[in-house]
């Protein structure tokens, strides 16, 4: 049995609104965004640009931008948008915790939330937790590849998979980011 979640609006969202809202080049982007407090914008967003995937797994879905104002800027929005992706990781890891009881190593993967160090400290600080960075720039292709090689006989015989346990193809990681308890009691 496989049990999870997935998201992709995230790495497109994200894409879109860099193309799309003029923001700075990225130095100069990270530390804007470095620099907002949490929640500090006054934005809501639904981040369905291409539909929902997990939890509810609606194509028709629709994204949303609630709160704007005169004063509000770009980088604010792809700020705010960050955030909500990473409610969305939340929202997932509660029904999994809910599913499977016990503690759980959280492991970030995807090019756009690899890509930003300040989005990895949004996602640890939403979900109180730490999240490991992933070494693997493919984690769901190795991960189905390791769920494959666990299912596989190593012999007719009757023998465990050619994988005798998930834990032996453990993907490395690259780093590890931990909450903040002060930006999480804010989120």
């Amino acid at each position: 049995m496989l049990l999870g979640g997935a998201l992709s609006e995230g790495g497109n969202l994200y894409d879109w609104l860099t193309r799309h809202l003029r923001l700075p080049d990225p130095p100069a982007l990270d530390a804007a965004l470095a620099a907002m407090a949490p929640d500090s914008h006054g934005l809501t967003v639904l981040p369905f640009l291409a539909g929902e995937r997990s939890p509810g797994w609606s194509p028709r879905a629709r994204g949303a931008l609630t709160g704007l104002t005169l004063a509000t800027e770009p980088v604010a929005i792809l700020r705010a948008a960050m955030e909500s992706v990473a409610f969305r990781f939340a929202l997932i890891a509660r029904r999994l915790a809910a599913a499977i009881p016990g503690e759980r190593t959280i492991v970030a993967t995807g090019s756009a939330l690899l890509g930003s160090p300040v989005w990895l400290q949004i996602l640890s600080d939403v979900l109180g937790r730490p999240v490991l960075v992933s070494a693997e720039p493919e984690a769901s292709l190795a991960g189905a590849a390791l769920m494959a090689l666990a299912r596989l006989p190593a012999s007719e015989g009757g023998q465990p998979g050619l994988l005798a346990h998930l834990s032996r193809g453990r993907v490395p990681a690259a780093g590890r980011v931990a909450p903040d308890a002060e930006r999480h009691r804010v989120y």
